[in-house]
């Protein structure tokens, strides 16, 4: 009888943790068409959902040369939305470059609207004491 309860505990925690990597892996995708609409239409809210979905696990990471720690988590960023919504072009238009509290970082997006290139930024909170966060999205001047 102790060994079919074991058994039945460990095929449940067995299951709920594939369960929880898949939701995982769901939570790191971005609905490029969201995405596009809210650059399109300079909708803060709906980017800052997509866009926050890339940063869950961009902690910062401090070093000697990087005193925020992270400079390799915007370069991460990018590299996601570059790979995740191919028609758009993202780059780091700068890092820690907006002197808020915390700092903010830029990132430069490039997509094209009926033959029309459209340039938005991004900005990127990028305090020491939390995760990347996606805070609004602005025309590039």
């Amino acid at each position: 009888m102790k060994k079919i309860i074991f058994t039945s505990i460990f095929i449940i925690l067995l299951i709920s943790c594939s369960k929880s990597d898949n939701d995982n892996d769901n939570q790191m995708l971005i609905d490029c068409a969201n995405f596009r609409i809210a650059l399109l239409n300079f909708d803060s809210e709906q980017l800052n959902i997509e866009v926050n979905k890339l940063t869950s696990d961009l902690a910062p990471s401090p070093d000697i040369n990087d005193r925020i720690g992270h400079l390799k988590n915007l370069d991460i960023l990018i590299e996601r939305l570059n790979s995740e919504c191919t028609d758009i072009i993202a780059a780091k238009e700068c890092y820690a470059c907006i002197e808020t509290n915390p700092v903010q970082s830029e990132i430069k997006v490039k997509l094209d609207s009926f033959g029309i290139q459209i340039d938005r930024i991004i900005d990127i909170n990028t305090s020491e004491a939390d995760i990347l966060k996606s805070v609004r999205v602005h025309p590039k001047l």
